[in-house]
């Protein structure tokens, strides 16, 4: 059982086996500020170990990032996520920020499923 991300429109796919992700969530700032902890993000960095800074570092290091903060109050939990867009990359129409919103509410929905909540979040979206 391993945790999956794959962004097949920057040619990337990772897995990490959870043991990894815990020691790597170890780094996690304690205290819950509103801004974005930088040096969390460092010891991200250095977890993929990319020697190169590009699309595809970034929305791995967004996802970490997001499932160690939104799934903290529960354990690593296994999964595959994959991410396809229409919306051109690099083009300055938010790409980043619809995949930042899109990972935040799958896990969201994710929590609230393992936490057993009564609701499934996503039967009552509206269109």
């Amino acid at each position: 059982s391993r945790v999956l991300v794959n962004f097949p429109d920057v040619g990337l796919k990772e897995s990490w086996e959870p043991a990894q992700l815990r020691e790597l969530f170890q780094h996690k700032p304690r205290d819950r500020k509103i801004e974005v902890d930088h040096e969390y993000l460092e010891h991200i960095k250095e977890f993929i170990q990319s020697d190169r800074y590009n699309i595809g570092t970034a929305s791995v290091i967004c996802f970490l990032y997001l499932y160690s903060v939104i799934m903290e109050r529960t354990d690593v939990v296994p999964m595959e996520i994959t991410v396809e867009s229409e919306i051109p990359l690099g083009a300055g129409l938010g790409s980043s920020a619809a995949l930042s919103v899109c990972l935040a509410s799958g896990l969201m929905g994710v929590l609230h499923q393992v936490q057993g909540a009564a609701e499934d979040i996503f039967n009552n979206l509206q269109e």
